[in-house]
């Protein structure tokens, strides 16, 4: 299993846990010995990625044998299943850039943020920091407020200041996510950034909320919040 290795850019305990893992993968169980001997790490060094691993509850153990948990088949699911998602989002916003013109995205929520899982840029995108894996406040982005209205349980959710435009005040916040639960969508007006406007709808299977998707463009793009989130609702199907 030791093998010669070009340390160039290489963290060597990240190289020695990945050893480590692809050494239980083939023997299923092992002791410290064991894993010392076959990957040729020092057994004070198998003891330290195994407290490590085990505290990330990638390893477990039965007796004095170490074997690796359900965690990476979890880990690989969840990483497969984002991957078929955006596949299934990207031509909902394909179709959206096309009927606008301006950039599009799909969040869903991850604690208190907004987390963008799929973006397609417009013909003429302005600078904006959303990218895929970027996570925006929930309070002062459209995506944030739309995801908010379907369940704005948290009462520590921390409201700041972005721009002179950002709502800050709690009971102005529960006054927007009213409007978003009337209207059926939810803007952000220069809140994130000055200049920026966009529109969000939240996109469903069924009854469940999978996430939000919506545009963004320049402050005159988005004169029209309301006929833009119709574009949105007639581009989800």
């Amino acid at each position: 299993m030791a093998k010669p290795k070009s340390t160039s850019g290489v963290i060597s305990s990240v190289d020695h846990a990945v050893d480590l893992i692809e050494m239980l993968s083939v023997h299923g169980t092992a002791t410290v010995s064991e894993i010392a001997r076959t990957t040729g790490l020092p057994r004070p060094t198998v003891y330290r990625l195994l407290r490590t691993l085990a505290a990330r509850k990638i390893t477990g153990m039965d007796g004095k044998r170490h074997h690796l948990t359900l965690r990476l088949h979890e880990l690989g699911v969840r990483a497969r299943s984002v991957d078929m998602f955006q596949q299934r989002v990207q031509p909902i916003l394909d179709r959206i850039v096309a009927a606008t013109g301006l950039t599009a995205h799909l969040a869903v929520r991850d604690g208190n943020t907004a987390a963008f899982v799929a973006k397609r840029d417009g013909p003429e995108a302005m600078p904006m920091a959303s990218r895929i894996g970027w996570r925006g406040p929930l309070h002062c982005t459209a995506v944030g407020k739309v995801l908010l209205a379907e369940d704005d349980s948290q009462p520590e959710l921390p409201l700041v200041r972005q721009t002179n435009q950002t709502i800050v005040d709690p009971s102005l916040l529960a006054k927007a996510l009213e409007d978003v639960r009337r209207d059926g969508y939810a803007l952000d007006d220069e809140e994130l950034l000055p200049g920026l406007r966009c529109v969000a709808v939240p996109w469903r299977d069924g009854e469940a909320l999978i996430g939000a998707i919506s545009v963004s463009g320049r402050s005159d793009e988005v004169a029209d919040p309301a006929g833009l989130a119709e574009v949105l609702r007639n581009n989800l199907g």
